[in-house]
């Protein structure tokens, strides 16, 4: 390489020396790594650590070295070229800032739309963080709190520094997180049923996608039914997750012969159906409330429906009319 590209590439990826702060004291270097250097393949960023290349005190480390308050992390420049490119459209990145509902020091609540994955993965080019971390490019951290499914719209918690997230994962464990949702169910859901609880299992089905099915040696999954309101012949529900399981919800209606409206997976296609020819092109599922309260900080967003769901439900009281009204 010539001097002259080895100095311009210095200039957008020079050498840095990190100080650890008490926020990151214990972490694993790699974890640490990834986190800051957001868009740097982890396959790379091995090779950085294992080559001498980065370095901790002026001394060579391995990848699960914890690393402790104080300490100095040498971050070597990387190359333009090695650094991977989300390609978020700018279409997303405008849709993403306008749906910011509340934003503060710690904290980012963003009104996930429905199609949109919360992280990019296999065969997902990027995810609601990849775009949040391209909007927020100096915050020192843009980490997810909790994850929603692709299907699902509304309130997604986004934490801006490791001690924010740490609070939100502690007040998850002690039970202080509110998760609400609305969902539009199918058929009339029973005035007895208040609590579902079951056992929820991860199995692949025989199309290849991941499904959280009841069984004696899944996990706990506590859903209450917070609310009700009979919209035609079918049900528009508020839920209140009490444990954060893959699909809960989806896979809980389910249970009770009452699924969600344009779920393919764990719906009822005659449904779906109807409510495609009433306008519904998603999945009728919607977090509308996030609430938590920690070390004195406390947040209590609520997002209303979309109007795409709204004008589905307006379509279906007139199209219907309650069996047992």
């Amino acid at each position: 390489m010539d001097t002259k590209n080895k100095t311009s590439l210095e200039t957008h990826f020079p050498v840095q020396i990190v100080e650890v702060e008490e926020e990151d004291s214990g972490r694993r270097l790699d974890n640490f790594l990834f986190a800051f250097l957001k868009h740097v393949p982890k396959q790379l960023i091995y090779k950085l650590v294992r080559s001498g290349q980065v370095r901790v005190d002026g001394g060579r480390i391995k990848p699960n070295f914890r690393i402790a308050s104080g300490q100095k992390v040498r971050i070597p420049p990387v190359h333009a070229n090695l650094v991977e490119k989300t390609g978020v459209p700018s279409r997303r990145l405008e849709e993403l800032e306008k749906g910011i509902r509340h934003e503060d020091e710690s904290f980012l609540v963003v009104d996930k739309p429905s199609g949109l994955a919360s992280h990019s993965g296999s065969g997902v080019r990027y995810g609601v963080i990849d775009v949040i971390r391209e909007l927020r490019p100096h915050a020192p951290r843009i980490e997810l709190a909790h994850r929603l499914d692709k299907e699902t719209s509304g309130c997604l918690l986004i934490a801006k520094n490791l001690r924010a997230l740490r609070a939100f994962q502690t007040a998850s464990l002690d039970r202080l997180v509110t998760k609400q949702y609305q969902a539009l169910l199918y058929g009339i859901l029973s005035s007895r049923d208040k609590i579902i609880k079951t056992q929820l299992e991860i199995k692949r089905g025989s199309n290849g996608k991941r499904q959280s099915i009841n069984s004696s040696s899944g996990k706990e999954a506590i859903t209450v039914i917070a609310g009700r309101k009979i919209v035609g012949n079918h049900t528009l529900a508020t839920l209140v997750l009490k444990t954060g399981r893959m699909h809960q919800i989806r896979a809980h209606t389910k249970e009770l012969n009452c699924p969600v409206a344009g779920d393919g997976d764990y719906g009822d296609k005659a449904f779906n159906s109807k409510m495609r020819g009433l306008g519904l092109s998603r999945l009728f599922l919607h977090a509308n409330r996030l609430a938590f309260a920690s070390d004195g900080y406390r947040l209590d967003i609520r997002i209303p429906l979309p109007d795409e769901l709204t004008q589905v439900l307006e379509k279906l009281a007139h199209l219907d009319k309650p069996e047992n009204s």
